[in-house]
């Protein structure tokens, strides 16, 4: 894959393992006299619109921070923070999913305990079962 381009015709080592036919043309590399031309320069030039990666980075929408004064500002006073936002609503919220939690919480106990139970009274019914097979 490429070696016949990177080696001369006949090689003295031309029975070589193909992963060393690197070093077979080692001794007889001709160095180039002047600039060697890959491409003729007719080649297109991609500008930032003609990206896609580009384009798809302008779609993303811009998410601004909740505090939009914020933004620029490098040197806020953390003393002007908690004046401009009210904990009230916060606070609201997160007294209304602390009692949520505490109603999940008594429904899967009550749950629990009924599960325990059934369980006990199933081992009861198996116990007495058993014996009676043991007894006949």
């Amino acid at each position: 894959m490429g070696n016949e381009q990177s080696s001369s015709g006949t090689s003295p080592q031309a029975s070589t393992n193909s992963t060393f036919s690197f070093l077979s043309g080692k001794g007889n590399s001709k160095k180039s006299k002047g600039i060697v031309v890959v491409s003729g320069g007719n080649a297109k030039v991609e500008t930032l619109d003609d990206d896609e990666v580009y384009k798809r980075f302008k779609e993303i929408p811009r998410f601004l921070p909740i505090l939009r004064h914020a933004i620029g500002k490098k040197d806020i006073p953390q003393s002007e923070i908690p004046h401009k936002v009210n904990s009230r609503p916060l606070f609201r919220m997160a007294t209304r999913f602390q009692q949520h939690l505490k109603i999940c919480a008594t429904t899967i106990a009550a749950d629990q305990s009924h599960i325990n139970q059934l369980v006990k009274s199933v081992s009861i019914l198996i116990i007495a079962s058993f014996e009676g097979i043991l007894c006949q």
